[in-house]
């Protein structure tokens, strides 16, 4: 790709003229550098992709405090889609190295005998202006071309595999002095894999090669079917037994066969006698159980059966008594009852109108007091007039509005000074309000407080909307 290209794409977008094409093309390319981190990417609209790379130096290059470049590469859309590693750019950003100026005799030069040229001001100083709307202009419209681009990290625009000409004579060209300890030590790491590799790659070739000839020399039939493989193992495991058992058993071993088994059997008694106590224990559990809950069955039983006898001994008496007595008093002789005494009239008659005069004193005090109890206290009322005014029932609403059951009031202050609350409420009728004291005790204050009021409102938002438009 031809940098060329790059160029008028550039100048296609920004909308610069051509004069200034190398102006335009370093300070993007220092925008675009400036924008990047190392192997980081940037996708502009219209031009294409730009990837910041670091690369080593040459030894030609090279200068004292530098062993490595910035570069760009450049790849166009088109060549992305394509998926191919050939058409791409590499451009530099800084210089390597900066060559030493050239020595001229014309600065000792003092122009004798030679025409003297006339300094205009005015024009530098145009000139000058004129040179930095041009730079603003170029630098403006580059960075907003930077600044449209999207920013990919971990995007790489070249393979690795693929390594330009110019890369690989840079590489040939560094020292081993040159070399960091981290890439030797990764440099090493691939090279012993490598060789894992290698070695294990010519064991897996030399193993078949050897069983590639074992086939050639033998030349096995693989006719042989799967019921003539089978005899084979089945008696080569025949020969395995007979070759582990001994042909003749001697007395001792016969003795050792003797004393095992009889181990044997003593074992799986002992295994089956514990297995049978367990039995039995658990059975033994179970039946304790069992009896537990009857027992607790027969104390619970009995303990009922006590209680509705105590119960019943106890109310007995009480009966029994009553029937004595009533039997007593059946056995008892009468007395005969004498016979009426004459009562003298006039002092019954007396005797009778003192106990209706006593009657109607008391009825008469007996409705006197249920009239009292029938008449109900009736509530305090409020008073709505006057300096001074009683609240009885008087509830806090808000901060400021307060509520007597039927109307709303305002507190405009409260003063502990009478003088000043009488001063507060004759400044409020000057203004038309309906303003008055409202006294209150407080006490955790231990105070008699004069709160000025204005009212009455019938309704909360009413209050409200009064505070609002006065200004209190």
């Amino acid at each position: 790709m031809e940098k060329q290209v790059l160029q008028e794409k550039i100048l296609k977008v920004t909308e610069l003229s051509e004069e200034h094409i190398e102006k335009v093309f370093e300070s993007f390319l220092k925008k675009v550098s400036e924008v990047l981190d190392i192997n980081q990417t940037i996708k502009i609209e219209n031009i294409g992709f730009f990837q910041l790379k670091k690369e080593p130096v040459s030894r030609l290059e090279r200068d004292s405090s530098k062993k490595s470049k910035k570069i760009l590469i450049y790849k166009s859309v088109e060549s992305i889609r394509s998926l191919g590693d050939e058409n791409f750019l590499k451009l530099e950003i800084e210089s390597t190295h900066e060559e030493p100026t050239a020595f001229s005799d014309s600065v000792f030069n003092l122009s004798i005998d030679k025409p003297s040229t006339i300094f205009d001001e005015s024009e530098s100083e145009a000139g000058k202006q004129t040179d930095e709307e041009l730079e603003n202009s170029i630098q403006s419209k580059i960075k907003e071309l930077v600044a449209s681009g999207v920013i990919l990290d971990g995007y790489e625009l070249l393979n690795k595999d693929f390594i330009s000409a110019d890369e690989e004579s840079e590489a040939e060209d560094i020292s081993v002095d040159d070399i960091d300890e981290k890439s030797m030590e990764e440099f090493e790491k691939q090279f012993s894999q490598s060789e894992e590799f290698d070695d294990s790659l010519i064991e897996d070739s030399i193993i078949k090669e050897s069983e590639k000839d074992l086939d050639t020399d033998f030349h096995f039939d693989e006719s042989l079917t799967s019921d003539e493989q089978k005899e084979e193992i089945v008696s080569e495991e025949s020969e395995i037994e007979a070759a582990s058992e001994p042909e003749h058993k001697s007395p001792f071993d016969e003795l050792n066969d003797l004393v095992n088994k009889e181990k044997k059997s003593e074992v799986e008694e002992n295994v089956n006698s514990q297995t049978v106590y367990d039995e039995v224990k658990s059975s033994l559990r179970k039946n304790d159980k069992g009896n537990k809950r009857l027992l607790i069955l027969l104390f619970a039983s009995v303990f009922v059966i006590l209680l509705i006898a105590i119960i019943y001994f106890t109310s007995a008496p009480s009966t029994t008594q009553t029937q004595t007595f009533v039997a007593q008093k059946e056995t008892t002789p009468q007395k005969p009852i004498p016979p009426a005494a004459k009562v003298d009239t006039t002092v019954t008659d007396s005797v009778k109108s003192k106990e209706t005069t006593s009657e109607v004193v008391l009825l008469k005090n007996e409705s006197k007091k249920q009239i009292k109890k029938e008449i109900p206290k009736q509530a305090p009322k409020t008073n709505y007039t006057g300096l001074y005014r009683k609240i009885p029932n008087d509830v806090r609403i808000t901060d400021r509005i307060y509520f007597d059951g039927k109307k709303y009031t305002i507190q405009i202050s409260s003063w502990k000074s009478r003088t000043i609350a009488q001063h507060e409420v004759q400044r409020l009728k000057k203004r038309g309000f309906d303003a008055f004291i409202y006294k209150v005790f407080i006490k955790s204050k231990n105070a008699t407080y004069n709160r000025v009021r204005v009212g009455y409102f019938n309704t909360k938002n009413e209050a409200a909307q009064f505070l609002k438009s006065n200004k209190l």
